[in-house]
């Protein structure tokens, strides 16, 4: 069964997710006890911005796109199957259950970060 979890990122995580240490983020458990989970994003929007902006300087403007705005918009769109994250439990504290709520802020914040990076420009 595939759960949602919310996970914070370890202050003295590994593999370049120190970058974002201390971001609560989504993360799917793929299979019951596994080490790794895929991550989603955060959902809060301060956290989804600086989450993103790591994502572009690192590896986005070079393998993707260049212009922020249009790579955040690729990024979170369902077109997107070539930029799958995961993350160990080593790099992670704090796991629990995502609720309702966390899926409602998500949704929001997700819908007010499309609007900030012209979502709908991008996508017509």
């Amino acid at each position: 069964m595939i759960k949602q979890l919310i996970a914070k990122v370890k202050e003295n995580a590994t593999d370049d997710w120190n970058l974002v240490a201390g971001l609560e983020i989504a993360v799917i458990e793929l299979q019951e006890n596994s080490n790794e989970f895929l991550v989603l994003r955060p959902i809060q929007l301060d956290q989804m911005e600086k989450f993103f902006k790591v994502m572009h300087e690192t590896f986005g403007k070079n393998e993707f796109y260049e212009d922020y705005d249009y790579f955040v918009c690729y990024a979170v769109s369902e077109d997107c199957d070539d930029i799958l994250l995961t993350i160990t439990k080593e790099n992670i504290e704090e796991l629990r259950q995502a609720t309702k709520k966390d899926v409602l802020i998500h949704n929001k914040n997700l819908e007010i970060l499309k609007k900030n990076h012209n979502w709908y420009k991008y996508k017509n």
